[in-house]
């Protein structure tokens, strides 16, 4: 039984690690282009990013201007942060400790195979624990927000596409109506997800 988890587990982060690397290489494909051709299109690149950028500020200001959320709500959710906090930066640091203890194991001039599994396996272990808590979080977050103020942060989340808000950005939302704690609350919430 532990070995048919421990398999599936492995199985389950390499599939993980698959569809990311295949995202990250479909992303990086570009096409070499001549020097003269490329100095215009990096121009026009540039053109295009601060068109999408503005254009990206006015449909997330439109999206942030749609989600409310009460006192009681914003305290449930750091309450809920709160509780799964320490556990999860427990198993981060075990993820650490399991590490630095495999890489050591890997220098032996003689490594010990059974120690290398049996410390993989606690790194699994703990990758495992720190996944279901931000499942669960997610879960907790989706069942106090609702359905619809749920798909705003989700829509709030691809917008951003891991990109942090510049002050620029914030004074730029602020100017298009979209409140200062609004934005606070939204990205505390991406944060505790991510």
């Amino acid at each position: 039984m532990k070995k048919r988890l421990f398999i599936g587990l492995i199985c389950f982060f390499a599939g993980i690690v698959s569809v990311a690397a295949q995202n990250k290489a479909g992303t990086e494909i570009r096409q070499k282009k001549p020097l003269q051709s490329q100095a215009q299109s990096s121009e026009e690149s540039t053109q295009k990013d601060q068109l999408s950028s503005s254009l990206n500020r006015v449909e997330l200001s439109r999206e942030l201007k749609q989600f409310t959320i009460t006192q009681d709500e914003t305290d449930k959710i750091m309450e809920m942060v709160k509780k799964d906090t320490q556990a999860l930066e427990l198993a981060r640091a075990e993820i650490k400790e399991m590490q630095a203890k495999l890489s050591r194991l890997l220098l032996e001039e003689k490594p010990n195979r059974a120690e290398i599994e049996k410390t993989v396996r606690q790194s699994v272990e703990a990758e495992y624990r720190i996944r279901m808590i931000q499942i669960e979080r997610s879960l907790s977050l989706r069942e106090t927000l609702g359905q619809d103020r749920w798909a705003i942060v989700i829509r709030v989340m691809r917008l951003l596409k891991n990109a942090e808000l510049t002050r620029e950005d914030i004074k730029e939302l602020v100017k298009l109506g979209v409140s200062a704690e609004t934005l606070k609350t939204i990205t505390g919430i991406i944060k505790t997800i991510q």
